[in-house]
C-alpha cells in the first residue's frame, strides 16, 4: 500500500473538485440568410472551475546531505500541502456556427479569474476566432 510505504505517506487524503455549468441555445442571425446561410449557430454561456485540490497532505522522506559524499547523507521528513492559495473561474460566451462539412466558425471571449488557482494573480482575458472552410 503506497500510503504506508515508509518513504511516502498519505497523512490527509487529497480531496478534489471541479465543476461547468453550460447553457446554449440555438441561434442563427438572419443577417447571413441572404449569403445563402444554410447552417445553424449555437451560442453558449460557461462557468467553470478547472481541477483543483480542496485538502490533503502528503509525507515523504526527502534526502538531505551537509556536504558532499555519503557520510553526510541523512533523510527527513517533509510534509507537502498541495492546495492552493486561489480559486480559478472562468467565465466564456462563444458562438459557433456550422454549415455541413464545407464551412464551419466559432468567436469565443474569456475571462479567468484567479488563474492557476493563484489568490492575487491577474485576471486574464482571451478572445478567440476560427474558421473553417472545405472544398
Amino acid at each position: 500500500q503506497l500510503g504506508q510505504s515508509g518513504w511516502l505517506s498519505v497523512d490527509r487524503p487529497l480531496r478534489t473538485g471541479a465543476y461547468a455549468l453550460q447553457v446554449s441555445r440555438a441561434l442563427t442571425p438572419s443577417w447571413l440568410r441572404p449569403f445563402g446561410a444554410s447552417g445553424s449557430g449555437v451560442m453558449s454561456l460557461n462557468v467553470s472551475q478547472p481541477l483543483r485540490v480542496e485538502d490533503g497532505a502528503v509525507s515523504f522522506m526527502a534526502p538531505v546531505a551537509t556536504s558532499h559524499g555519503r557520510r553526510s547523507l541523512t533523510f527527513e521528513r517533509r510534509t507537502f500541502e498541495p492546495t492552493p492559495s486561489g480559486r480559478e473561474t472562468r467565465i466564456g460566451l462563444g458562438y459557433r456556427y456550422f454549415a455541413s462539412d464545407v464551412f464551419s466558425a466559432f468567436g469565443e471571449l474569456l475571462y479567468v479569474s484567479e488563474p492557476g488557482h493563484v489568490a492575487d494573480a491577474e485576471p486574464q482575458s482571451v478572445a478567440r476566432i476560427g474558421i473553417r472552410m472545405r472544398r
